[in-house]
């Protein structure tokens, strides 16, 4: 005898015992004999592994043709005993998932009801409220009242008991109401301060000259909103979108704006003083003679945006991003701006004094006649930067990169400029007196008629670069490179030139007047003995010919200068 597998013509008859199962489902005994079944099919499936297996280990020979018949006998009863286990657990399931919602007092068509149920109540609750908001105003003279008025407390009472019952499409609509009956204007205000607005829809609503101050309007969709010389101090804005909207000279003092989108948003005038600002999209937006003092802007994304004439006082605007981004005339006084990227970016005329800009990106950037006195600038990039006539006195450039920076007529007196990369900057005329430019890479510059005086250049790459006409009056270039460079008539009295190497250097006409050139390298350079003669040392020097001063006869005091003569040179002091 054998049980034949079920067929797919007998879909029927399973239909049929599925129907059963899901009556009885409710019973224990149910369940019971779910868990029977289950038992079973696993010992079955068990016992005839275990068969065929010992069988095959003991004898070495697969199954005769009896005991194949009595294995495939076992294997139609272990299908049979899974289909049986298949609608056991869909009874199961279907059991649990009904008492579930039994338990959650739902019923199978809950969750298409409660979303219908719930938008009915809400426009019920502002239907109710418009009403009663219509009689006050009718009946009690509302927009007479005063601010301690009972009407007017009632008013604020209720609208803020029904905003939290409405979702964002309805408290837009509440708003407008509020704001067309003129009961948030100046002269008569219902106080809101906190109210819930969150997600609220004011979508091209027109709310200027509206007070808003310290409302609850995170991710509210502000979107092409008229809120002009509105009041927003105080307001959490957080993620709200506000693209396009027009919120000149509004009051958002204090405001939570962080992770906001403020795209193309017209914000001229407007007080941003401590506003949280931070992560937020402020991309082409015209904030030109916006109050910006303390206000954070980490991480806000600026590009293209309109600061001019901005104040930034105080400011944080660590690694904001400011990609050709207009601050002309912009006060940026103790900004901090570190690791900000202000490529091709316009801070002509700014004032960044005292500002923190270390590893800033202002590469390109346009910055004619810019403040920068007591700044910090450490490892900056500067690469092309345009600084005519800028004020960097007293700045901090270590390891700042200036490579083709324009900063003629610069005034970059006393500032600290050791390891800088000024290589094929423009310097022309600029003033680096007191300067320290110690193992800087000044390699091609030009400076002309630079003011280098008493400033130290200690050990740094000067070659091939410009200083005609310079003044290097008492600076201090010991073993600096100065191969090939251009000193034409240049003031070198009493600069320090020791270890320097001027090999091919050009000296015609310049003044050394007391210079110190103990050990210098001068194989090949353009000068005069009687140049030389003007030198307060030129101990173990190398002369252009090739020559080499020692000291072997003290008794040759002050030889005759030649280029083709050795000298032994010792000057008394």
């Amino acid at each position: 005898m054998s049980i034949k597998l079920l067929q797919p013509a007998e879909s029927s008859t399973l239909g049929k015992a599925l129907e059963v199962v899901r009556e009885l489902s409710q019973r224990k005994i149910v369940r019971i004999a779910g868990l029977i079944i289950l038992g079973l099919a696993v010992v079955s499936l068990l016992a005839g592994a275990l068969y065929r297996g010992f069988h095959t280990v003991v004898s070495g020979y697969p199954s005769t043709a009896g005991e194949s018949e009595r294995v495939q006998l076992l294997w139609d009863w272990v299908n049979l005993l899974l289909v049986l286990l298949v609608l056991a657990i869909s009874a199961l399931w279907f059991n649990w998932m009904m008492r579930k919602r039994e338990r959650e007092g739902e019923s199978p068509h809950a969750l298409t009801e409660q979303p219908i149920a719930s938008d009915r109540l809400q426009e019920n609750s502002l239907e109710a409220y418009l009403d009663r908001m219509t009689r006050l105003l009718l009946d009690k003279e509302l927009l007479a009242s005063k601010p301690t008025d009972a009407v007017l407390v009632i008013a604020r009472a209720y609208t803020l008991a029904v905003l939290r019952k409405l979702d964002g499409t309805r408290k837009g609509t509440l708003l407008r109401f509020l704001h067309d009956l003129g009961l948030l204007g100046r002269e008569v205000t219902l106080e809101l301060g906190g109210a819930d607005l969150s997600h609220a829809d004011l979508a091209c609503a027109i709310l200027n000259e509206t007070n808003l101050s310290g409302l609850d309007l995170r991710q509210a969709s502000l979107w092409r909103a008229d809120l002009t010389r509105g009041n927003l101090s105080g307001t959490d804005l957080s993620r709200a979108d506000l693209r396009g909207a027009n919120m000149e000279q509004v009051n958002l003092a204090g405001a939570n704006l962080g992770g906001s989108t403020l795209h193309a948003t017209s914000m001229k005038g407007a007080n941003l003083s401590e506003a949280d600002l931070s992560g937020a999209n402020i991309a082409q937006a015209d904030l030109s003679g916006a109050d910006l003092t303390r206000a954070n802007l980490n991480r806000a994304y600026l590009k293209k945006a309109n600061l001019r004439e901005a104040d930034l006082r105080w400011a944080r605007l660590l690694e904001a991003t400011m990609y050709q981004a207009d601050l002309t005339d912009a006060v940026l006084v103790e900004a901090d701006l570190c690791g900000a990227e202000l490529i091709e970016a316009n801070l002509s005329q700014a004032n960044m004094s005292r500002s923190d800009l270390r590893g800033c990106d202002l590469s390109r950037a346009q910055m004619d006649g810019v403040r920068l006195d007591g700044a910090t600038l450490n490892e900056a990039n500067l690469t092309g930067a345009t600084l005519t006539a800028a004020n960097l006195e007293m700045c901090s450039l270590r390891r700042a990169n200036l490579h083709k920076a324009a900063l003629n007529e610069a005034i970059l007196s006393e500032a600290t400029l050791n390891r800088a990369d000024l290589s094929e900057a423009d310097l022309q005329q600029a003033d680096l007196s007191l300067a320290d430019l110690t193992e800087a890479n000044l390699f091609g510059a030009d400076l002309a008629k630079a003011n280098l005086s008493a400033a130290v250049m200690r050990a740094a790459d000067l070659s091939r670069a410009h200083l005609a006409t310079a003044d290097l009056t008492g600076a201090d270039m010991s073993y600096a490179d100065l191969h090939k460079a251009n000193l034409h008539r240049a003031q070198l009295d009493k600069a320090n030139l020791r270890g320097a190497n001027l090999q091919e250097a050009d000296l015609i006409g310049a003044s050394l007047d007391g210079a110190d050139l103990e050990e210098a390298d001068l194989r090949g350079a353009k000068v005069t003995p009687e140049q030389l003669e003007q030198a307060a040392s030129l101990e173990f020097a190398t002369l252009p010919d090739g020559t080499k001063i020692s000291t072997e006869e003290p008794e040759l005091v002050h030889p005759p200068l030649t280029q083709t003569s050795v000298i032994h040179y010792n000057r008394a002091v």
